[in-house]
């Protein structure tokens, strides 16, 4: 049975690999202020990230608008 994958899991991840950060998960936990638990915890359930901690993700990552908007909503904007 395939499980469905959260959108908002899949914006981080693919923002993490086009800034560069790739399989560092644990550097940019770090530069960005966040404790490695805390960090893996919400990147699991990308909903329970703070507006703080998406803040300083966005400062190391950039993500655009549009998936922000999907981050904090839990999805895309086609299925707003």
């Amino acid at each position: 049975m395939k499980t469905r994958t959260d959108p908002a899991r899949t914006i981080i991840e693919s923002r993490i690999v086009a800034a560069g950060y790739g399989r560092r998960n644990d550097e940019l936990a770090k530069r960005a202020g966040i404790s490695r638990g805390t960090y893996y915890g919400h990147k699991n359930t990308p909903g329970s990230f703070t507006v703080s901690e998406l803040r300083r993700l966005d400062s190391l990552v950039r993500f655009t608008d549009e998936e922000l908007v999907a981050i904090v909503r839990g999805q895309t904007m086609q299925n707003a």
